[in-house]
């Protein structure tokens, strides 16, 4: 029960943020033109890789050391490493970027202040984890998007539509994010108590204890979201930023989905697995979650995936339409993501660190050599189906490895993502058909909103049943 409340609670946070997200995209759409949103994503893209890795993801030991001296050293120690690196790029890279010619390589002169924010923030969210404040994770991230969309509103409003006002109006969310945390730990673990070395011996004694997390899990999580924003970073050079930028839309949405499901379960799922896993085979939790996850988001994906081009005309205007296009593209990718996230904890609970590096890189070698096939020999279309295709059958390779290195028969996540796709072809065949015999979009639409609501109707039936 306490894990199902984390997890609601984390759920409940990011849901509302995803939310307030989505609902400014249709004014934001308005406001900028799509080789904005290209550059955002660019940016947004290396942000996430630099700042994934900035504080040697000693964060993620937090939760799960013994003593709460220990965790609270390791959040100084983590929150230390993120401001010098910070510091440290702010240095060597604001010149460069900023006399750059391509104006998402411009965009990166605003890398090191996001680097400072998210090495304030991220040591700390996961002191709260640890202390089961979920709640205070889940506000922050609700300021963020709230942020983020009032100063990008606000900036294009004013008539300042170019993509600069974008990455700035990202900042301001994080500025916000960060800042709900630090009030919440204002009285228990405020700022003055997080910033500066330990000591260098023990400094040096308490990096050296868990070298695991920067060697290993850092680099693994770095290598697990480079394959996901792999086109991000090369579509804008390979096809333009206003490309990009209709790619980044359907993909941020996506995106968003797998953090709203897999992100906050796998943050509640963490510490808990880590107190119980010794006890009891991790093979039927594992089960449990990739079952979950697909049977709750597959049957919406792929009815939301008929209706797409029609959905992306209506909600962001005429110009976005092809976004609706790659966001069918992208369903394969975005199935197969869904459980990778939370699975791929497993090989750092069997303290198997080394495993899940290789498995990460295999990921990633293979989706950016489909993608750079995919964009020397073919349309952009053919590029990015290319690419989510290969990298959807790579994290189901690696998940069904993952399963067996849990402890489950061989097939088992294979059976369950079979048993889960017959389960959705009824509902995707009532909104196609609907859609090729009417072809209103808004009968369509409200199609694909019974579909859906039966479609929930039918798991909380289960559920109850249960």
């Amino acid at each position: 029960m306490k894990l199902a409340s984390s997890i609601a609670t984390l759920l409940a946070g990011t849901g509302l943020a995803q939310v307030i997200t989505i609902a400014a995209l249709p004014v934001l759409t308005r406001l900028y033109a799509p080789d904005a949103f290209g550059v955002l994503a660019f940016f947004g893209a290396v942000a996430m890789l630099a700042g994934l890795v900035v504080t040697g993801r000693y964060e993620l030991a937090v939760p799960i050391v013994e003593s709460e001296v220990e965790a609270h050293r390791l959040v100084r120690l983590a929150t230390t490493i993120g401001l010098a690196v910070a510091v440290a790029v702010g240095l060597a890279g604001t010149g460069f970027f900023a006399t750059r010619d391509a104006a998402a390589m411009r965009s990166l002169v605003w890398i090191a202040p996001s680097l400072l924010l998210t090495s304030l923030y991220q040591p700390l969210s996961y002191w709260f984890t640890r202390t089961s404040r979920f709640r205070a994770v889940s506000v922050s991230r609700v300021l963020q998007s709230v942020g983020t969309a009032a100063a990008q509103i606000a900036a294009g409003a004013a008539g300042f539509v170019d993509a600069r006002a974008l990455v700035l109006g990202a900042l301001a969310g994080q500025v916000a994010a960060t800042a709900g945390l630090e009030v919440a730990a204002a009285k228990d673990l405020p700022l003055r108590e997080r910033v500066g070395p330990l000591g260098q011996g023990r400094s040096r004694a308490l990096a050296r204890e868990h070298r695991g997390f920067p060697q290993f899990t850092a680099a693994a999580g770095f290598l697990q979201l480079a394959a996901e924003q792999a086109p991000l970073l090369i579509i804008p050079f390979a096809f333009g930023s206003a490309l990009a930028g209709t790619y980044a839309l359907p993909a941020r949405l996506l995106a968003a989905a797998v953090s709203l499901l897999s992100g906050s379960a796998a943050q509640a799922f963490y510490p808990e697995a880590a107190r119980e896993h010794r006890a009891r085979s991790l093979a039927p939790a594992c089960r449990a979650m990739h079952e979950s996850l697909l049977r709750f988001a597959l049957v919406p994906i792929a009815v939301a995936a008929v209706v797409a081009p029609e959905a992306a005309a209506l909600a962001f205007g005429d110009e976005w339409r092809e976004s609706g296009q790659w966001f069918r593209l992208l369903v394969p990718w975005f199935v197969a993501s869904l459980s990778f996230g939370p699975i791929a904890q497993v090989w750092l609970l069997l303290g198997r660190q080394r495993d899940a590096l290789a498995w990460h890189a295999v990921v990633l070698g293979a989706s950016v050599a489909a993608l750079a096939v995919g964009a020397r020999t073919m349309e952009p279309a053919g590029a990015i189906l290319l690419f989510a295709g290969v990298g959807a059958l790579a994290r189901l390779f690696v998940i069904e490895v993952t399963f067996r290195a849990a402890g489950a028969k061989a097939g088992a996540s294979l059976n369950v993502l079979a048993r889960e796709l017959v389960r959705a072809v009824p509902f995707v065949l009532l909104v196609w058909g609907v859609r090729a015999v009417q072809g209103n979009v808004w009968v369509t639409a409200g199609a694909a909103v019974v579909a859906i609501g039966a479609h929930l109707a039918l798991i909380v039936r289960r559920r109850g049943r249960a």
